[in-house]
Formats: structure tokens, sequence, C-alpha cells
């Protein structure tokens, strides 16, 4: 599943990237699958989409909900 982000991002340029990025995945998986992906926004994503499906998170986490859940978790830095 493909999540988009609903906050407001930590620079606008990465969020005007991340926007038009999960545009692309979306047009790229129809290329490349012949078929609609799944895409929710983040405030829109369930518990049980969290359990039974593999999300694609666009975004940082000031932008995306999910993201931001999560990302004391991740191996990677916030870059500040």
């Amino acid at each position: 599943m493909i999540v988009r982000p609903t906050g407001t991002p930590l620079s606008e340029a990465a969020g005007k990237w991340a926007r038009e990025q999960a545009d692309y995945a979306v047009s790229e998986w129809v290329h490349f699958f012949r078929g609609e992906p799944m895409v929710k926004n983040d405030n829109d994503v369930s518990s049980e989409d969290i359990g039974t499906c593999n999300l694609v998170l666009f975004g940082d986490p000031s932008s995306n909900g999910i993201y931001k859940r999560i990302a004391d978790r991740l191996p990677i830095p916030l870059a500040r």
C-alpha cells in the first residue's frame, strides 16, 4: 500500500518531491504491474492495513503520521 503524506513537511521542497515521487510510484505500478495499487493517505491507514499490508511510506516524520509513529525504531537518522 502506498501511503501518501498529509501533514506539513520538514521542508517544502522535500515535501513537493515526496508528493511527486508518490504520484510517480503509482504511475509506475500501473505501468509495470498492469493494475491499480492500493493507495491511502497516512491519516486513513487502519490498524488492519498495518497488519496485513506492506506499506510504502512517502514523506518524512513531520508530514506522514505512520512514519512519525515508527521513526525512532528505524535504522536511519533524521537529517536536520
